[in-house]
């Protein structure tokens, strides 16, 4: 949001990662699951990043396209049935605890870390901040912008990706019906936050 764009997809996207995420770790060791997790969440975000750029229309209207589309595939995908994972070593992932702190608690405590010190102090960061602000004043200084809009959306799908992979094994299975409203919620905290919907004001 800070760079200017917006990513009304990511309830769907969360959903197909999810199920597709508890497919792969039904048939496949935790490391691989892990990394389908992260690919999935990657190729969807940066597939949105692509029509944005390529169509050169509002993140709106294309996201929301996308919202109906990464759905239907969820449920497509798994027919509409939960995908239940049995495996222990998928199901630690959820239920590890580092000196008595959930390991979920801490990915995302470090994800936060990172990610307000790359915003904030961060070259690509700081250039997020001048596309929100202007974008074509930011073309004309030369900045990669419609580079930095794909890279942004594959970098906001594969966080998705990591979170349908701790939410799955925590439940022990994926579901097609999981982040409905998810984006609602997301837009809500990020604005609440105060970060401007417009783009380029904003801090972690």
């Amino acid at each position: 949001v800070i760079s200017g764009n917006v990513d009304l997809s990511i309830g769907s996207q969360y959903a197909l990662a999810s199920v597709v995420t508890a497919q792969v770790a039904v048939h496949a060791p935790a490391p691989v699951a892990v990394l389908a997790a992260i690919a999935i969440g990657l190729a969807m975000g940066a597939f949105n990043g692509l029509l944005v750029v390529w169509l050169s229309i509002s993140p709106l209207i294309v996201t929301i396209a996308m919202l109906a589309f990464y759905r239907g595939l969820a449920f497509a995908v798994s027919a509409g049935n939960p995908v239940v994972v049995t495996r222990s070593g998928f199901l630690r992932i959820g239920l590890e605890r580092v000196a008595d702190v959930p390991l979920t608690v801490i990915i995302g405590l470090v994800i936060f870390v990172v990610g307000a010190f790359f915003l904030m102090t961060g070259v690509t960061g700081l250039r997020l901040y001048a596309i929100g602000g202007n974008a074509q004043s930011a073309r004309l200084e030369g900045l990669p912008v419609k580079r930095l809009a794909v890279a942004t959306y594959a970098g906001n799908g594969a966080l998705i990706g990591l979170v349908a992979l701790l939410v799955d094994a925590q439940l022990g299975s994926g579901s097609a019906n999981l982040g409905v409203d998810f984006e609602v919620s997301v837009l809500t905290a990020v604005i609440l936050g105060g970060v401007a919907f417009t783009g380029g004001l904003g801090t972690p």
